[in-house]
């Protein structure tokens, strides 16, 4: 008796989600003018608007922002890109419906570095930059050390956590620090 009211109220909340599911999808007919703005969205930060100041060095990111482990993408999440300190503000963009920004281009050392072992060693072949990404509902999430190479586009992954409704702490931040160096 127990398994089919366990089995019974798994269906009903399976079927709460994917109502709530549908309602956030646009009606086909409106697929075309969401998609449409979305790319109006992007043109305005196209790579035209250039961020490399290193003599055409320069990496892009991109950042794609989801939930439900990568499954339901967040349209309209604020995306702040810091420099490695971060202090200054780089970029402030919003996701598109698919849940992606618009790709940006950073300053990176020259490709040569990364190419020559004997460069690396002497000099880091990557610029780091912070990322943030924080949207209504959801936990921010701060990435403190993504990697930018010069040539090269980098797809950042952010999946963001819903806060519950009995969170004992709705302002925490989810911060990820990126590649660990060497301790000497």
């Amino acid at each position: 008796m127990k398994n089919n009211e366990e089995k019974e109220l798994t269906k009903k909340y399976m079927d709460e989600m994917m109502r709530l599911y549908r309602e956030r999808l646009p009606e086909p007919d409106e697929t075309e003018t969401e998609a449409e703005k979305a790319r109006e969205r992007i043109s305005v930060f196209s790579s035209e608007e250039s961020l490399c100041q290193n003599d055409g060095n320069c990496g892009v990111l991109q950042v794609e922002v989801t939930t439900a482990k990568g499954d339901i993408p967040i349209e309209n999440a604020n995306v702040t890109v810091y420099d490695e300190t971060g202090e200054n503000i780089i970029r402030f963009m919003k996701t598109d419906i698919n849940g992606i920004s618009p790709e940006i281009s950073l300053t990176a050392p020259p490709r040569s570095i990364s190419e020559s072992p004997e460069e690396s060693m002497k000099e880091k072949p990557f610029s780091e930059y912070r990322v943030r990404v924080s949207a209504d509902g959801y936990y921010p999430v701060l990435n403190e050390r993504v990697v930018i190479f010069s040539g090269i586009k980098s797809i950042q992954p952010v999946n963001l956590i819903p806060i519950t409704e009995f969170s004992d702490n709705p302002q925490r931040e989810i911060v990820y620090g990126g590649i660990e160096e060497d301790e000497e």
